[in-house]
């Protein structure tokens, strides 16, 4: 799992990476230590956990791989999400970007608990009590906040 970063290095990375193993002048003998493309490591065994997700990166979250993708809040620093209000950030992107329930459970619970066996059940009935509600989360903001940060950071190219 890859922490503490942003996600839109994946696509052009993983493109680059795969270009060098495939077409580049490198020794073809690496495959015989590594018998699958960049790629397909990632897909296999990768996952991203953003620091906060920027409107782009969640809009080319299929590019990025849905799957992949785990939410932080980066609680105590300043470009965390709780500065603002969780709610207000999760409207601004998820909700901004129109992401379907399905993507965002994903994002927001289901690959953290994937990866890090986390009891879906046990900590529903804690969200249940103090949590927010889906439909809310989903619902874009009237009028889209024009904070400085992470919220509008470009995609790197891929």
């Amino acid at each position: 799992v890859f922490t503490e970063t942003h996600s839109d290095w994946i696509r052009g990375m993983l493109a680059r990476m795969d270009h060098a193993y495939e077409r580049s002048d490198l020794r073809r003998d690496i495959r015989d230590v590594l018998p699958m493309r960049p790629s397909e490591y990632w897909l296999r065994q990768c996952y991203i956990g953003s620091s906060i997700f920027s409107r782009a990166e969640i809009a080319a979250r299929e590019q990025i791989g849905v799957g992949k993708m785990m939410i932080g809040m980066d609680f105590p620093h300043s470009e965390g999400a709780w500065r603002r209000g969780t709610l207000a950030y999760l409207q601004a992107t998820f909700g901004a970007v129109g992401v379907p329930e399905t993507d965002a459970r994903l994002m927001l619970a289901e690959n953290a608990a994937l990866v890090y066996g986390f009891d879906l059940a046990a900590l529903g009935q804690i969200s249940g009590r103090s949590g927010l509600e889906l439909d809310e989360v989903l619902t874009a903001p009237a009028v889209q906040p024009a904070w400085r940060g992470d919220l509008n950071r470009p995609l790197i190219p891929a």
